[in-house]
């Protein structure tokens, strides 16, 4: 293979890792929509949060590992209700599908 086929197949790859990164960190939500995230999760609101989407998800991701039984079905439910995915309270499993899936995710909802 050419050295110029090479380089133009790296400049694409920077490219593409530069829009993800671009689309990722556009879509992330500003501290005070994260303190209404904080908020809403303190206030067991979980019908503001799933509309808010995106943005909820990997706070409630994290929030697996500090609830009590007593809400974290509710945590479930609307994890599952953004994602459409069940994985239950584990949260390796959550965790290992939002970073396998968070550019995916994003680029959806952009659609």
């Amino acid at each position: 293979m050419r050295a110029s086929m090479i380089f133009k197949r790296v400049a694409v790859i920077f490219v593409i890792i530069a829009a993800a990164t671009c689309i990722v960190t556009s879509s992330y939500a500003s501290s005070e929509s994260y303190q209404e995230i904080e908020t809403l999760m303190l206030n067991h609101d979980w019908d503001k949060l799933v509309m808010i989407g995106e943005p909820a998800v990997e706070p409630l991701i994290f929030s697996l590992k500090e609830r009590g039984a007593g809400s974290e079905q509710s945590v479930i439910s609307a994890l599952k209700s953004m994602t459409g995915k069940n994985f239950g309270a584990s949260l390796t499993d959550w965790l290992e599908w939002w970073n396998e899936n968070k550019l995916e995710f994003l680029l959806k909802k952009e659609t």
